[in-house]
């Protein structure tokens, strides 16, 4: 189905947003290449997001020729849950970790959208599975049918011809002592490598040595993955990144896999900005208890880069969480004004709908459970993808309709999205707590330095159901402001101030 997307730079509109920057400074854009490792992700389920050829599912070349709506919204980098050969509909049981999934095309197609993306500087990170496979994978019906099979060794056996499963469906574990498996795994990084893929999303870590009989897990889960990711620096270089996937709020797990990867998605983080910023509960340490948390990740990994999120395809979207509207949007504010890598999950930008079910008959389809989380992207009015019959958001605005409309989430995603783009201290920089933070005032500096230049912003979060005035420091310029007046915050406001740039 042919689609006409309104490509018009938003930025140029977004009320508040300062007109010029400070020749001193480049742009975070023209940066990227001196810090490959931090990006604006968009995470893209496959299945559900643009159908090339109409046959009701997304594929490779549907996202290939959507590159442009990804380029507008600010996007520097796509995470890409699995297209392997599956007998799984999401993906996480391979069947073949050296091919695509014929639903989403072939491996030419690959190739081709990492090229075409890579002319626009984005880059393609993989969801790489390294737990499990599918009982259903090659090497595993040989390795049960053939005890000298060299697959056996791949397997972490529960019983004499049944692999250990962390998980239910036909998902069976891999053993990671075996050097015979690592070795494959290097050989998958290599191949997708070669290709133009350096950056990988390892799947549930903190289940990769929790099995039966094994020790340390968290510690030999680190070291395991440092040697992945030594592994493909040393074929790749410094732009090669692994990120540790330990879903967990308490960040007490995390320390082992940051020494490991240097990465980990923040989950702890997630919490934080939902809670204290979408629900407004204990809001007065919200930037205490982020800096707590950048400390200890630093203490464990000085080099540690942030994953933040909150939305993706294993929780209930934001817009279903959280259902005040404005709290929604100073949530997601507030998000791209924090360190690190900032992840937008498809669709979440036009506010869609989303929330697990517990087995329910879907007619036409049969039992569904997080397939609800994981519903067509609204191109236009019709359902391009149609693999699912989604029964959430017949009311939720397509994409056109969210671009004209100055007051949609799109338009809060797009405008913060590309303000990380033009200020390298949103994109990079380090974080310090404002002084005189309160109940209501939730502030915290931004500072990056370029050769002997260094840009400093403040951003203020007002986290009430009221105006809120303050008072800033050896101010320069606004550059966002959610504001009548200057130095009022509306309700749900943030604004973010340019303070210093400068020898």
């Amino acid at each position: 189905m042919k689609k006409t997307l309104l490509f018009i730079l938003l930025l140029t509109m977004t009320l508040g947003i300062s007109a010029c920057q400070d020749d001193l400074f480049p742009t975070s854009l023209s940066l990227l290449e001196e810090h490959p490792n931090i990006d604006n992700y968009y995470q893209i389920f496959i299945r559900s997001f643009a159908d090339s050829n109409n046959d009701g599912i997304g594929d490779l070349k549907g996202i290939e020729n959507n590159l442009d709506y990804l380029e507008t919204l600010g996007v520097t980098a796509l995470w890409l849950t699995p297209f392997h050969p599956s007998n799984t509909y999401h993906g996480y049981a391979v069947t073949d970790y050296y091919d695509v999934h014929d639903d989403f095309g072939t491996i030419e197609d690959l190739q081709s959208l990492i090229d075409k993306a890579q002319a626009k500087n984005i880059e393609i990170m993989m969801d790489l599975v390294i737990n499990h496979s599918s009982d259903q994978h090659p090497w595993y019906v040989e390795a049960r049918s053939n005890i000298d099979s060299p697959y056996r060794e791949y397997y972490y056996w529960d019983a004499p011809n049944i692999a250990y499963q962390s998980f239910v469906g036909g998902l069976v574990d891999f053993d990671p002592t075996s050097q015979a498996l690592k070795d494959e795994f290097k050989n998958i990084l290599k191949f997708y490598g070669d290709m133009g893929i350096v950056k990988f999303r390892i799947d549930a870590a903190k289940h990769i040595f929790d099995k039966p009989g094994l020790t340390a897990i968290d510690t030999n889960a680190g070291l395991y993955l440092l040697e992945f990711k030594a592994y493909l620096q040393t074929e790749f270089g410094d732009a090669a990144h692994i990120v540790s996937e330990v879903f967990d709020y308490n960040y007490v797990r995390y320390p082992s896999y940051v020494l490991g990867t240097g990465s980990v998605f923040n989950f702890f983080g997630a919490m934080q900005l939902e809670q204290k910023v979408g629900f407004q509960s204990s809001r007065f340490n919200f930037v205490s208890s982020l800096n707590q948390f950048y400390k200890a990740m630093e203490d464990a990994q000085p080099n540690y880069i942030d994953h933040l999120f909150i939305g993706n395809h294993d929780i209930d979207r934001p817009a279903t969480r959280i259902p005040n509207i404005d709290a929604r949007k100073q949530t997601v504010k507030a998000m791209y004004t924090l360190p690190g890598n900032i992840y937008v999950y498809y669709g979440d930008e036009l506010d869609l709908q989303g929330r697990r079910q517990e087995g329910v008959n879907v007619p036409g389809y049969g039992t569904a459970y997080d397939e609800y989380r994981r519903t067509a992207f609204l191109w236009d009015d019709e359902r391009e993808t149609s693999w699912f019959p989604d029964t959430q958001n017949f009311s939720t605005p397509n994409v056109n309709e969210a671009i004209e409309n100055v007051d949609s989430m799109y338009y809060v995603y797009h405008t913060f999205m590309n303000l990380r783009l033009q200020y390298p201290a949103l994109m990079f920089g380090d974080f310090t707590p404002y002084e005189n933070n309160d109940y209501n005032i939730q502030g915290f500096y931004r500072s990056f330095t370029n050769g002997e230049h260094t840009q400093k912003v403040l951003v203020i979060i007002n986290i009430s159901q009221q105006g809120a005035t303050f008072t800033l420091p050896s101010f320069i310029e606004t550059i966002y402001e959610d504001s009548e007046s200057e130095f009022t915050l509306d309700a749900y406001g943030v604004g973010i101030y340019l303070i210093e740039e400068g020898m």
